[in-house]
């Protein structure tokens, strides 16, 4: 669920970031308010509101996997090894230094939502594309 209180009903494929885009809405029913629908024409300089949309989702994906990537690279050179030889070792308690530190344990769970938010994101950009 998004922070935003979003919530995700059966009618929608996104509803995060307060715009929802209806899978299932009566004709009448615009999926954007007609300022946010302003607002992706411009910041997309498209004509069409379904492409910008796109573009916008689309480029929001990507970005969000790059920076998790870059987050992932940065623990992986500080540690030395890739997220599941880190798990393993702090389970057995085989890190170099003082494994049970909160330093440690703060690089875990940094780590660990990395690498969870990332495959949450291949995964709704497999979707998407």
């Amino acid at each position: 669920m998004c922070r935003l209180s979003c919530n995700m009903g059966p009618d929608s494929v996104v509803n995060c970031f307060h715009i929802k885009v209806a899978t299932r809405s009566p004709p009448d029913r615009a999926p954007f308010s007609p300022e946010v629908g302003a607002h992706l024409l411009k910041a997309t300089r498209s004509q069409d509101l379904d492409a910008a949309f796109e573009t916008v989702f689309s480029e929001y994906l990507s970005l969000k996997i790059d920076s998790l990537e870059r987050s992932i690279k940065r623990k992986e050179e500080k540690w030395g090894m890739e997220f599941p030889i880190f798990k393993r070792r702090l389970a057995e308690d085989d890190l170099p230094g003082e494994a049970d530190s909160y330093r440690v344990e703060q690089d875990f769970w940094e780590w660990e939502e990395a690498e969870t938010l990332k495959a949450h994101y291949q995964e709704v950009q497999a979707e998407w594309t």
